[in-house]
C-alpha cells in the first residue's frame, strides 16, 4: 500500500499542518495527503487528496522522500510506504477543511512542539528533511 503526502508552505515559508479529525492520529498535526488509488499516479493522487481535504489546487510537485508507516485500520496494521512532495497551490483563497477529516489547519514553521504533535513517525522524519533543505 501506498500514500502521499505534501508539505505546502504559504508566502513566508510557513507549513500548511492539517489537524486530524479522526483516528488514527485524532486531534493530533498531519500533512495534506492520503492513499493512492488503484489506477492513480503518485501526482495525481497528491493533487487529489490536497483538494479533498483543504479545497487547494496544487500546480507543481517535487520528490522529496519516502519512508515506511504503519496506518491502523479497523484494528488491522497496513505497512505503507509514504512518498512526500514539497507541493505548490495556485491560491490559498477558499480554503476549507474536509467534514469529518480534517478539524483545522495551522501554518508554522514546524519545531519540536510541532513535530512530537505529529500523527505519524513518517510525517515527522519528511518535515524534519524538508527543514534540513530550507535551513542551509
Amino acid at each position: 500500500v501506498s500514500a502521499v503526502g505534501s508539505i505546502i508552505t504559504d508566502p513566508s515559508g510557513q507549513v500548511l499542518l492539517l489537524i486530524r479529525g479522526k483516528d488514527p492520529g485524532q486531534g493530533k498535526f498531519g500533512l495534506p495527503g492520503g492513499f493512492i488509488d488503484a489506477g492513480e499516479t503518485v501526482e495525481e493522487a497528491l493533487a487529489r487528496e490536497v483538494l479533498e481535504e483543504v479545497q487547494l489546487n496544487v500546480i507543481s510537485q517535487r520528490y522529496l522522500v519516502s519512508f515506511p508507516n504503519e496506518y491502523i485500520f479497523h484494528g488491522f496494521v497496513l505497512p505503507v510506504t509514504d512518498m512526500f512532495f514539497v507541493a505548490e497551490v495556485e491560491t490559498f483563497d477558499g480554503m476549507k477543511t474536509q467534514p469529518g477529516e480534517i478539524d483545522a489547519w495551522h501554518f508554522c514553521r514546524p519545531g519540536k512542539k510541532e513535530l512530537a504533535r505529529m500523527a505519524f513517525e513518517s510525517n515527522r522524519r519528511a518535515l524534519e528533511v524538508y527543514l534540513k533543505t530550507v535551513s542551509h
